[in-house]
């Protein structure tokens, strides 16, 4: 991508020397924007139209390298920005009233391309805009229980306080407030993702973010590789239309969508479950107090129970079997010794536990949305996977990274049992989304692996330099906040 920040005249004082206002049209084109009913229709369209006038640069990310199905979640390393740009304001405030983004990849003959969400699709992003005075320190974190986790998600806001633990972070340091008075640092994001390209992130006249002596952007993409490499051709007219990809089965797009139903991250056979809030209990005999819910807890369970992860493994629909989770003998010469049985048929008071399906059972019954765990990733033989690790627990810790509904009136999640809540009936999203996790099943291979990856610089911000303020304007919302990090009378994004 590439991003375009949006600096110009928020205060009264003259001009700084080579302030030249830009005539050029917006990064994306016309922003579309609503009338607030009752409202005056007064809304800024373009950039070039803001009062007293604004300029703008570009800033380039280093690139992501993705292939088919794979996810890019990692922060990418500082850089620096322009350096005329940093001598300029070397030492004096840049109000920046706006900026823009796109992601784009320069072809094999040179030329600058902007890569369409339908082959990269981003999730969310979150960057910094860094300051002389501020320092970026790479550090890596055991995960959201570690002692500066907190302090570092409560800084993001690009996608709630979730980050990729896994990865290397950047984290900005030094003082909150230049010796001048201003922000040292300040988040550039609105929590956007795949129509980032048509919102108009920019403030309403007389509102900036402020940061002393920028010096550097850090910018954490999420991006998932939706480009068919056959079928879409990037180097014509953008965007080419779109054709799917492979899929995993758990994928929820119709036949003939026009968006990848990579999107919605679903639970692949890549992935299991690991609950570690509950025990459990094989039983000959009745039923389970409360039965097992899913297919994923099931096999873990067994797995649990057994002490082995030799074993079968198969759901159906079994009217003379008992509901749920089931262990019986395999009877396959060579095979396993035992089969799990997950069983899609709606409970029936007349089939009971049995020696010969033996019902498997928590021990002690979990409450919807308290059950603990984490959504883990298994690597292939595949030479193209390189996908790893496991996601944030679903938990509470004390930096707020973990996934757990909040009790009404917060929420009514929890209330209408949305599988979001709970990891035993978890069925996609981000916490199946990590880094290099492919989103294929492990049976499919990544296509294209022997074609070259998609490089795309994730943003690149146009930003529109002002002049030192005076008289210096109050902060608009309270210190710490996620909409209030190094802003000035911030309104937010319209």
């Amino acid at each position: 991508m590439m991003a375009g920040l949006t600096l110009g005249s928020v205060a009264a004082g003259t001009p700084m020397q080579g302030f030249a206002p830009s005539h050029q049209d917006n990064m994306n084109g016309e922003y579309p924007l609503s009338k607030t009913p009752g409202g005056k229709a007064s809304h800024i369209k373009r950039f070039a139209d803001y009062p007293g006038g604004v300029e703008s640069f570009e800033v380039y990310s280093p690139p992501m390298t993705t292939l088919y199905s794979q996810v890019w979640w990692s922060p990418l390393p500082p850089v620096d920005l322009p350096a005329d740009i940093v001598r300029r304001y070397n030492g004096t405030a840049m109000a920046l009233v706006g900026w823009e983004v796109d992601q784009v990849r320069r072809t094999s003959e040179g030329v600058e391309k902007s890569v369409p969400m339908s082959a990269s699709y981003n999730h969310h992003w979150d960057s910094w805009l860094i300051g002389a005075e501020a320092r970026v320190r790479k550090v890596s974190l055991s995960g959201p229980d570690d002692p500066a986790a907190a302090d570092l998600a409560g800084r993001r806001s690009g996608c709630g306080a979730e980050l990729p633990w896994d990865q290397p972070q950047y984290v900005v340091e030094g003082p909150e407030w230049s010796v001048r008075g201003h922000p040292t640092h300040a988040a550039l994001t609105s929590g956007n993702g795949g129509e980032f390209r048509k919102t108009l992130h920019g403030f309403a006249p007389g509102y900036a973010l402020v940061v002393d002596s920028p010096a550097q952007l850090q910018i954490t993409p999420m991006n998932i590789d939706t480009w068919n490499r056959e079928s879409m051709d990037l180097s014509g007219p953008v965007p080419p239309p779109f054709v799917a990809g492979p899929l995993p089965r758990a994928s929820l797009a119709p036949k003939g969508a026009q968006h990848s139903g990579l999107l919605e991250c679903p639970m692949t056979t890549r992935l299991t479950k690991v609950v570690d809030s509950a025990t459990y209990a094989a039983v000959d005999n009745g039923t389970c107090v409360e039965p097992i819910y899913t297919s994923y807890e099931c096999f873990q369970a067994a797995e649990d129970l057994l002490r082995t992860s030799d074993l079968a493994k198969e759901e159906g629909t079994a009217p003379d079997r008992p509901p749920g989770c089931s262990l019986s003998h395999a009877d396959r010469p060579g095979g396993p010794a035992h089969r799990a049985f997950f069983n899609l048929a709606p409970p029936s008071a007349a089939v009971r536990c049995s020696a010969a399906a033996r019902c498997v059972c928590p021990e002690r019954a979990t409450p919807f949305g308290e059950a603990t765990g984490a959504v883990l990733y298994h690597q292939t033989s595949q030479p193209a996977d390189i996908g790893r690790g496991k996601a944030a627990p679903f938990r509470a810790s004390s930096s707020g990274g973990y996934k757990r509904c909040r009790p009404w009136p917060a929420s009514d999640l929890l209330a209408h049992r949305n599988p979001t809540c709970d990891i035993r009936h978890y069925k996609g999203g981000q916490y199946a989304c990590s880094h290099m996790w492919s989103l294929l099943d492990a049976d499919q291979p990544i296509p294209w692996a022997g074609q070259p990856p998609l490089h795309a610089a994730p943003e690149s911000l146009s930003m529109a330099p002002q002049p030192d303020l005076q008289p210096p304007l109050s902060r608009g919302e309270p210190p710490g906040t996620l909409s209030g990090e190094g802003s000035r009378k911030l309104l937010g994004s319209f």
